[in-house]
């Protein structure tokens, strides 16, 4: 593991001896935070565990963008975004360079593990939504605080009312139930792949699927990692990638198939997402095109 250091990192990690004694007490044996930790503006902070990690882990974005890897998918963190990783899934995760995430992360042991990740459905899906993200990094700090302080038995014994708050409050989290929400996310999602000219509101696709937009806002970036309107701009992006490598229209007729009107703005979100414009994304990947 690679960290990016400031003064306001914070980790802690309790010994083995100390975890032992914990899972043997039935008070602590339950859920048992056993590393917890903050990172502000990490730009290098990562993490790769190619067989995965004994004990499920919690991995919050409260600030910047970050991305994980779970068991071979990946995912895009922004603020108020999670990954809940089950013990033994191959996982990586890590600070996206550009915009360093502020990030709190938690690994938790006891026999209420199975339990959360069943009920949280983090095999099926690990990006969740922090419905009341500021209560949530207010809560791991209390747990870091904690952690630094004391690892007798009562201290031990809040920070696993703590651990269990937190995913309490992942569990009401609008969207956070898989089996009610999953057939919604999945259309919300199709609905922008396949219209990606369009520009709807969020209000309006809230209605397709039933719900307001602020449950809709929350169910769609816990599926995807993005708020609707910056998933699509996302995809509309890499579609742009896509033709410009691959077909040879002009760069002004590929920005009008994704439903652009003004030439110059399309420049500008490609040059954003891309770091170059998109002529000299053309020229760079070898394509012999027309020019617009």
């Amino acid at each position: 593991m690679s960290a990016g250091k400031s003064r306001s990192d914070r980790r802690f990690s309790l010994s083995t001896a100390v975890v032992t004694a914990a899972l043997a007490r039935p008070m602590t044996a339950a859920l048992l935070p056993t590393d917890a930790g903050l990172s502000h503006r990490a730009d290098l902070h990562q993490r790769r565990q190619p067989a995965g990690a004994p004990r499920l882990i919690l991995v919050a974005c409260f600030a910047g963008h970050g991305w994980g890897e779970i068991a071979g998918e990946r995912h895009v963190l922004s603020a108020g975004g999670a990954l809940l990783i089950p013990p033994g899934t191959p996982h990586a995760f890590g600070s996206d360079a550009r915009a360093p995430w502020t990030v709190g992360w938690i690994h938790l042991a006891g026999a209420q593990v199975p339990a959360w990740v069943e009920v949280l459905g983090a095999r099926r899906q690990p990006l969740l939504a922090l419905g009341e993200w500021h209560r949530c990094a207010a809560l791991m700090e209390e747990l870091v605080e904690v952690l630094a302080r004391d690892h007798r038995p009562g201290a031990l014994l809040a920070a696993s009312g703590i651990s269990a708050h937190l995913l309490g409050l992942l569990a009401s989290a609008p969207g956070a139930d898989p089996a009610a929400h999953g057939d919604r996310a999945t259309r919300a999602i199709a609905y922008v792949r396949a219209r990606l000219a369009e520009r709807p509101t969020v209000a309006e696709l809230a209605a397709l699927v039933e719900l307001s937009p602020s449950h809709y806002t929350a169910m769609f970036r816990r599926a995807t990692g993005h708020a609707p309107i910056a998933f699509a701009l996302h995809l509309r992006m890499e579609a742009a990638a896509r033709l410009l490598r691959e077909s040879r229209q002009p760069i002004t007729r590929i920005a009008e198939q994704l439903g652009y009107t003004d030439p110059f703005l399309f420049s500008r979100q490609f040059r954003a997402a891309h770091d170059c414009s998109p002529r000299a994304w053309r020229q760079r990947h070898g394509q012999d095109q027309h020019a617009n």
